[in-house]
């Protein structure tokens, strides 16, 4: 059975919190001090930690092969729309 590690599981929270209230509360006081390491602190707590005896690398292929390839992809597409729509617009316009 896997022991629990209280101090970790701590800055989960934290971590967790961070995210929260960057997202509620987007002022610049808050990106100033949050925008930096709220979302990449929580990805690191949640994925690197949750598997310990995973080496760095192998975690970046795992992380690679199952975020980066929908995220392109959904970038991709919002780009395609975002430009479509533009140019709909600027022919709707003139």
């Amino acid at each position: 059975m896997k022991t629990l590690d209280t101090g970790i599981d701590l800055l989960r929270l934290v971590s967790i919190g961070a995210v929260v209230t960057g997202h509620i509360w987007a002022t610049p006081l808050a990106h100033l001090v949050l925008y930096l390491w709220h979302v990449p602190f929580f990805f690191f707590l949640t994925g690197y930690l949750w598997t310990p005896q995973r080496a760095m690398s192998d975690e970046a292929r795992r992380r690679a092969a199952s975020l980066a390839k929908p995220y392109v992809f959904w970038l991709g597409l919002l780009y395609v729309m975002y430009f479509t729509w533009g140019h709909a617009l600027e022919r709707a316009e003139g």
